[in-house]
């Protein structure tokens, strides 16, 4: 709505403070060191990275970044994979909340994308269009022939 600032979302350390950031805010993560500080100090593992990664508060979601040595992973809602995120890799995380861990240490955090709505979006809003036209599979099944049958 106009007037009204959206947050761009949540980041939530266990036994601390939740923090509500604004969309364009970034603050680092790792486990820092004299003379290498850190926003958000998730471990105190020497197995994490001093200054393992960004979160980026956006208007599309919370975007992580790997700025350390060491992958990260992160695990969207129940699913029992967890995507892998390689130094310099970057990942958006759009709609919902996700655990960012640490290979070889419990500890974690947890980012929470603002602005999502439980309403899913409109079949209309998902499609994709160039010049005002709808895009086409590639690869159209007819559901009325006898190969897609056998497919199926």
């Amino acid at each position: 709505m106009p007037g009204e600032e959206k947050t761009g979302g949540l980041v939530l350390l266990p036994g601390q403070q939740d923090r509500d950031l604004a969309a364009g805010t970034v603050l680092s993560f790792g486990r820092g060191a004299p003379g290498r500080p850190v926003d958000l100090q998730v471990s105190g593992s020497p197995r994490v990275s001093r200054q393992a990664g960004t979160v980026e508060a956006t208007p599309y979601g919370m975007l992580i970044s790997n700025t350390g040595s060491n992958p990260i992973f992160i695990q969207r809602g129940d699913g029992p994979t967890a995507v892998s995120l390689r130094p310099g890799q970057a990942y958006l995380i759009t709609v919902g909340r996700a655990r960012i861990t640490f290979p070889g240490v419990s500890d974690y955090f947890e980012v929470e994308a603002g602005g999502a709505t439980a309403e899913p979006a409109s079949t209309d809003a998902l499609e994709r269009t160039i010049a005002g036209e709808r895009t086409t599979s590639a690869f159209g099944l007819n559901p009325d022939t006898a190969y897609f049958r056998c497919l199926i």
